[in-house]
């Protein structure tokens, strides 16, 4: 029961074995197997060998067995039943009872006999401090679990930490560890079989792509892609999660459980900071995540359309103790393919290499030497850089081979060559300024399915940076920075530094929020003075609009189809958003939405194929109302001005045009129908009361005056004037201050400029924000200059203490009474009833 001693038992008339048995009484192995369909048995050293049934009317696919008494009890899959049979070969004719269950699996019988006492157990005074295995003859041996090897001078019988070098194996369906000496070697010369070291075998995964392993706290992190999933667009996105297991109680718990299923691509630990970076190609960021204690997580890199700039990154590598990170990046939409560093906080990102690249896949970093090493399996080749990314070297330039995974440990090189399934090894003489590559010779054969490859070396692992003690004091994150023990505090997603206390605070900075058809995301409006995230990304279906309410940091957004099918809101700072107005009657969709931020109302469009409804409702979603039903325009985009009190829409219809109305719905009236052909998003300057529109048609920016109107009910309309004329396909505007930013969907850009028109026959180029954003949909600016603060009628006074009305409240043009509406009973006065 040591292991040792291993014989094989039955070789022959043998094909998928699927149930074992022991008959303690007589000394023999039951076992079936399911493809030939039998049940037999041998003696316990292989001799004996008897058929007892193979009936195809009472056995077709035997999956477990037990016995117990004279009697075989076996589950069978096709039967779906539990049999009953009799031990020995030629039994009677008679019906054996059967029991029927769907999908029969397991089966044990249970009984004091079935596991009989022992006289004399030598385990019961072995002294093994953890495992005891009997052996024959009365003997035993004394075992460790993983991570543990017998102490030497201990008596072969105490277990202590095992602080020899092993490599982590990254298999697609399962990660193992293989068990190296000091010099990198393995410990069996003759590589098979392998010794198996370090972790506890960890089986059963899919579609596994990386794994790191922390063996001060013994667990294990890996990386699991799902099956892709087909959005509404042609996007597709794998719902990939990184696990976190503890090898010592069997705990699994996921990192980053509540976020959108996003596409994580490769990762990399701070065995320091005890800190995760993952790599994102769908979001084209980096992120470092603590996951010791309340996940906290942070933005570190993204793409800001810089030569730095994260797009398509395939592998990461961090030198903790210098504070170092490294990446290779295939880049995607005007970012180029590069291999770049930077800090773990992001900072003085510098790329290192960027020609002469074919297709990158792993990475592996010489910490002692300060070299990175990098594969590019389509290109055969294994290329070296030092840290600055200077003095490169080919360790392996041949188009035959395929290294992919690629490990570094005391001056060997490893690589996986997937054409081969071979695991070779060569050494790197790093010091003697020889530019001839290495030998490889095979380190392990028979390496199937192998995705990535990984050096562990406990003894090396410190144990006494200040990261470790407390989190560094650290509220949220600790970052290590170079060497002598320094590091850093930083602050989540949505959280700043307070200058005055310290602390992470909620982050009130101005950002922009843009959605694409199935993401939300943030930037800063000034990248050069934030780079605070203001929220985890959002996933939705097919996402139409957004708006924002500064004073209660709320992010509102429609969703037109989907399980989230309506208007959803989060609150910055809370991790979960809720579903406020649900769309999921009739053929009604939900197209825009837009935010009294005065009055705390609520307005959107809901429309199906016959008629169209501008509704409002109160901030938290109750007290729905419709103000305006038409079956004869098609209202698109919704922008309110409630210190002017006006509510703007565009109609998409035949005669394109732009209206407005008081914002209880009355006084409709047309304000722009010409110079109009496909107006798709409205909004407000709320500081000149000048409303700006992107038209798709026209492939520009236009504004009005609407306070240049005369009259209230009239038919006099306004001129558009030209703001930019350089758009390819806007969709989204929105405007801070003198600032105007804009979503270009064809050429998947954010941009900025002046919101003033061009006075110059010069056009000015914009300035991009961010691009290599797929079919962008919406866009908000979050800046309190975006909201200014207003009088209402609406406003709970003094004397009042409360609302003025009920459920809805409407400030109107040149009034000082509020005007109250009910959206459930009949309105009198002020009060609502029945």
């Amino acid at each position: 029961m040591d292991g040792s001693n291993r014989v094989v038992l039955v070789d022959t008339k043998i094909y998928w074995p699927n149930a074992i048995a022991l008959d303690y009484t007589v000394s023999r192995v039951y076992f079936a197997d399911s493809k030939l369909d039998y049940i037999e048995f041998v003696d316990y050293d292989g001799k004996g060998r008897v058929q007892v049934l193979a009936s195809t009317k009472l056995i077709q696919h035997p999956h477990a067995m037990s016995i117990f008494e004279d009697h075989i009890y076996y589950s069978d899959r096709r039967l779906q039943r539990l049999q009953l049979y009799p031990k020995y070969p030629n039994g009677t004719s008679r019906e054996y009872p059967s029991h029927s269950f769907s999908k029969a699996l397991g089966v044990i019988a249970i009984h004091p006999v079935l596991q009989p006492q022992i006289k004399e157990n030598p385990c019961s005074t072995s002294g093994c401090s953890h495992i005891c295995a009997l052996g024959a003859n009365g003997t035993f041996t004394c075992l460790c679990p993983s991570g543990h090897v017998i102490e030497e001078g201990g008596g072969g019988r105490q277990c202590v930490l095992d602080k020899r070098p092993f490599m982590l194996l990254v298999h697609k369906s399962m990660v193992v560890g293989a068990a190296l000496n000091n010099e990198g070697e393995s410990s069996n010369k003759k590589h098979l079989p392998h010794e198996i070291g370090g972790i506890v075998p960890i089986s059963g995964l899919r579609n596994t792509d990386d794994a790191e392993y922390d063996p001060l706290t013994n667990e294990l992190f890996y990386l699991e892609h799902g099956a892709p999933v087909l959005l509404m667009t042609a996007t597709l996105m794998s719902s990939s999660m990184i696990h976190k297991t503890s090898l010592t109680s069997n705990n699994r718990s996921l990192i980053l459980a509540n976020q959108p299923p996003d596409d994580p691509s490769c990762m990399a630990y701070d065995w320091n900071g005890r800190n995760i970076y993952v790599g994102k190609k769908h979001s084209q960021t980096i992120e470092v995540v603590r996951t010791q204690g309340e996940q906290f997580h942070t933005v570190i890199l993204h793409n800001d359309q810089s030569p730095t700039a994260v797009s398509n990154p395939v592998a990461i590598a961090v030198d903790s103790d210098r504070g170092l990170l490294f990446w290779l990046d295939q880049g995607k939409g005007g970012v180029s393919t590069k291999l770049a560093g930077a800090d773990l906080d992001g900072n003085n990102p510098l790329v290192l290499v960027s020609t002469d690249l074919a297709e990158l896949d792993h990475l592996a970093l010489d910490t002692v030497n300060r070299r990175i090493y990098f594969t590019e399996a389509k290109a055969g080749r294994i290329t070296s850089v030092s840290y600055s990314g200077q003095d490169k070297r080919y360790i392996l330039n041949d188009a035959a081979k395929q290294p992919r995974a690629i490990a570094f440990f005391h001056n060997h090189i490893y690589y996986a060559d997937t054409a081969f399934d071979k695991i070779m090894v060569g050494d790197v003489d790093t010091g003697s300024g020889d530019d001839q590559p290495p030998e490889f010779t095979e380190f392990r054969a028979n390496v199937e399915h192998l995705t990535n490859m990984h050096i562990v070396h406990p003894a090396n692992t410190r144990e006494s940076h200040p990261c470790h003690n407390n989190n560094g004091n650290c509220e949220q994150l600790c970052i290590p920075r170079g060497q002598q023990n320094k590091f850093i505090c930083i602050c989540g997603t949505g959280f700043a530094v307070d200058e005055e206390t310290n602390k992470c605070k909620l982050s009130a900075e101005s950002f922009l929020i843009i959605a694409g058809k199935n993401y939300i995301k943030s930037i800063p409006t000034d990248p050069l003075r934030s780079k605070v995230t203001a929220f985890d990304p959002l996933a939705g279906t097919t996402i139409t609009s957004l708006d924002f309410h500064y004073d209660s940091k709320s992010i509102f957004w429609v969703d037109a189809a989907g399980l989230n099918k309506g208007i959803s809101r989060l609150v910055l700072g809370e991790s979960e958003s809720r579903l406020i107005i649900k769309n999921n009657f009739g053929g009604f969709t939900i197209k825009s939405v837009a935010v009294d931020w005065v009055n705390s109302n609520l307005y959107f469009v809901n429309a199906d194929s016959d008629r169209s409804n501008i509704e409002v409702a109160q901030l938290n979603g109750e007290n729905r109302k419709i103000l305006l039903t038409t079956r004869t325009e098609t209202p698109t985009s919704l922008a309110i001005d409630p210190i002017a009190r006006y509510i703007y829409w565009a109609d998409q219809g035949q005669t394109p045009t732009i209206q407005r109305a008081w914002l209880d719905g009355t006084h409709k009236q047309v304000i722009v129908h010409t110079e109009l052909k496909e107006p798709t998003d409205l909004i407000v300057d709320p500081n000149s009361h000048y409303l700006y529109w992107t038209d798709a048609g026209m492939d520009g920016i236009f504004r009005v005056n609407p306070m240049a109107l005369h009259t209230a009910d009239g038919n006099s309309e306004l001129k558009p004037e030209l703001v930019r004329s350089d758009i390819a396909e806007a969709t989204g505007i929105a405007i801070v201050g003198q600032n105007m930013y804009w979503t270009d969907r064809r050429l998947e850009k954010v941009f900025a400029s002046t919101s003033k028109p061009n006075q110059s026959s010069l056009l000015l180029s914009p300035s991009t924000m961010i691009g290599d954003l797929p079919e962008l949909s919406d866009l908000s600016a979050f800046d309190p200059l975006a909201q200014p603060k207003s009088n209402s009628p609406c406003h709970i006074s003094e004397s009042l203490r409360k609302s003025p009305c009920p459920q809805l409240c409407f400030a109107l043009p040149g009034s000082s009474s509020p005007n109250c509406a009910c959206a459930k009973g009949v309105p009198k006065g002020r009060i609502c009833e029945g």
